[in-house]
């Protein structure tokens, strides 16, 4: 391995990108006139002296943060690349962990490539017909495929001769390689790697550095390969605009919590508020946008995996353009997509991990600018606070935002009629169910502390009778015999994650 850190720790003073001779002029065009970029972010700076210049063809591993411009450095990576050795084949290939950030990255790439017609780009990511892929492989004949795990294997397992598209493969680029890791791909991975040839350039790109990531580049990185530390010190892994904060509270409170600090930001910003909430589920996402909007009567945008493809990216865009919003939504918002101006983020209920909670955090103070993150720990969740406790996270009083007024409380308490309501909770409550027991054994809670902590979380919202759950997910939960449970046989399950 060759280490870059020396050489970077001289690489924060800024760089011109007029002054750049080593870009393409149609790419430096695109950069100076679609982007209005003056000069390179620290990432980019750091790719540039180190790789682009020196005409490095390492394979690389990349530690950036989020928001560092990191996707404009490895696209400047490949294009040039593939100005100088351009093939009749795909050249790229760029692995993400979802369709968003598939499309984020498509877009960006489609900008860079404005004045430069002879690079085509095309996304594999779901949501449409695998025939519907195959034409649009024969029609645009790509020289970067962007794509997600699931679907790019469903083509290499399924779709004949796939895998000659990529025979004379020449780089593979893994954006968000930890985030890929912790959610259970590495598996899919490693069999990805089975259909590629061996003698391609290989890139890793992450926030956070791990033992799993380290068993992955061990398998995909030559023995020469460059480490570029593009994180200025790496103890701190969260933007030195950011503020952030904890609030301990009773589950009970959940709810109540939830909406006065919306409130209070809302009302301190009034016209520049943009807030995105993060949910442990994709029920949980469903069930709290439409109670906000139905009950507390506040207008949120809602994304997760439950909403169709296009609906999502419909929505994104819409939030995105706003001036002001609040965004409810699962983990599928947490990594790579860049929403301007994000002024708080909000996570109810603990992460999966120290490397979810810093990439959620990261949706906000970027480009300079400040942020707040508050991460609302009930008692089933502090346990967490210990693996995030050296990111200089503030404590909140959690009395100071339990107050009700009659309208709150008229609102928690008249919505049990609300048949559609009703259905999301139900749902809502097996899936916190199933994520506590089945993702965070590390909490070191029991199954009472669980149900406890669950029945208290759906009786913040005014829900005052214990839903059912199906044998079927009391029997996979391994909780059938616990009493403090009302189970039916006859009940569908409706939820899960």
């Amino acid at each position: 391995m060759n280490d870059q850190n020396e050489q970077n720790k001289h690489c924060y003073n800024k760089l011109l990108i007029e002054s750049c001779c080593h870009i393409d002029k149609d790419v430096k065009k695109s950069l100076l006139e679609i982007f209005q970029y003056k000069e390179f972010t620290d990432v980019q700076r750091i790719v540039y002296d180190n790789i682009i210049k020196e005409k490095k063809q390492n394979d690389l591993l990349i530690q950036a943060k989020t928001g560092t411009g990191k996707t404009i450095a490895y696209l400047l990576l490949s294009i040039n690349d593939i100005i100088k050795n351009k093939i009749l084949s795909v050249h790229t290939l760029i692995i993400v962990p979802t369709r968003e950030l598939a499309n984020q990255i498509y877009n960006e790439c489609k900008l860079l490539l404005t004045y430069k017609h002879n690079i085509n780009v095309l996304t594999l990511t779901g949501g449409i017909k695998r025939r519907d892929d195959q034409l649009n492989i024969r029609r645009i004949k790509p020289d970067i495929i962007i794509c997600t795990v699931g679907r790019l294997l469903d083509h290499f397992e399924s779709t004949y001769l796939f895998n000659t598209l990529f025979e004379n493969l020449k780089m593979l680029i893994i954006d968000e390689a930890d985030q890929l890791l912790s959610t259970g791909y590495e598996n899919d991975i490693h069999r990805l790697l089975t259909y590629l040839p061996s003698n391609r350039r290989n890139i890793l790109l992450s926030a956070t550095l791990g033992y799993n990531l380290d068993e992955i580049r061990k398998k995909m990185c030559k023995s020469d390969y460059i480490y570029l530390n593009c994180v200025k010190d790496i103890s701190k892994h969260t933007s030195d605009q950011l503020i952030q904060y904890v609030l301990f509270h009773k589950a009970i409170d959940t709810t109540i919590i939830l909406y006065n600090l919306l409130i209070e930001h809302m009302r301190l910003n009034q016209f520049t508020y943009k807030i995105i909430v993060f949910f442990p589920t994709a029920r949980a996402t469903s069930f709290y946008a439409q109670f906000f909007i139905n009950q507390l009567k506040i207008s949120v945008y809602e994304i997760h995996r439950k909403k169709e493809m296009a609906h999502r990216q419909i929505t994104a865009n819409r939030f995105s353009m706003e001036s002001v919003g609040i965004l409810f939504t699962s983990d599928i918002s947490s990594r790579g997509l860049n929403y301007p101006d994000i002024t708080l983020i909000i996570q109810v209920n603990t992460p999966i991990s120290r490397e979810q909670y810093i990439h959620r955090v990261g949706r906000t103070a970027r480009s300079n600018k400040k942020g707040m993150a508050i991460i609302l720990l009930n008692e089933a969740d502090e346990l967490f606070y210990q693996e995030i406790k050296d990111l200089n996270i503030q404590k909140l009083n959690a009395q100071n935002y339990t107050l009700k007024n009659t309208n709150l409380s008229n609102y928690l308490s008249t919505w049990m009629s609300n048949t559609q309501l009703l259905y999301l909770a139900y749902a809502y409550y097996s899936s916190i169910l199933r994520f506590y027991k089945t993702k965070y054994t590390h909490l070191k809670i029991n199954d009472d502390e669980i149900i406890d902590a669950v029945n208290n979380m759906l009786l913040s919202t005014g829900l005052v009778e214990q839903p059912y759950i199906s044998r079927n997910l009391a029997t996979t939960l391994n909780m059938q015999n616990n009493v403090k449970l009302k189970i039916r046989k006859d009940l569908d399950d409706i939820l899960l994650l």
